[in-house]
């Protein structure tokens, strides 16, 4: 099956769609086959954002923030931050794999 999808940020074309249950196993087998378009980023330049550095200096202000908060406001509410933030990045986990599997299935297949 041949589909082409695009939106404001990735353009792709599906070149192969398909998935099988394995009833021994009950476990489902998906394969996807992309096409790189004209234009289109090359994996390995995709993969250098953010760049190590940058994840490492963003640790470092959490780290601070977090020290910050925890002086001036206290642990109960250093503690209640903390789990905020995880939430967050749990929240903004679900939601990119969410977008990943809505990108990469053609939308007549949702």
């Amino acid at each position: 099956m041949d589909a082409t999808a695009e939106n404001s940020v990735t353009r792709y074309i599906v070149r192969q769609y398909g998935h099988k249950l394995n009833e021994r196993t009950n476990v489902h087998r998906l394969v996807l086959k992309l096409e790189r378009v004209a234009g289109q980023r090359s994996m390995e330049e995709t993969q250098m954002v953010p760049k190590p550095s940058q994840l490492d200096d963003w640790a470092l202000y959490e780290k601070l923030e977090g020290d910050k908060i925890r002086m001036i406001d206290g642990e109960a509410t250093y503690l209640e931050w903390k789990l905020t933030r995880e939430r967050e990045k749990i929240a903004r986990e679900d939601w990119k794999r969410a977008r990943l599997f809505r990108a990469t299935v053609p939308s007549q297949l949702l």
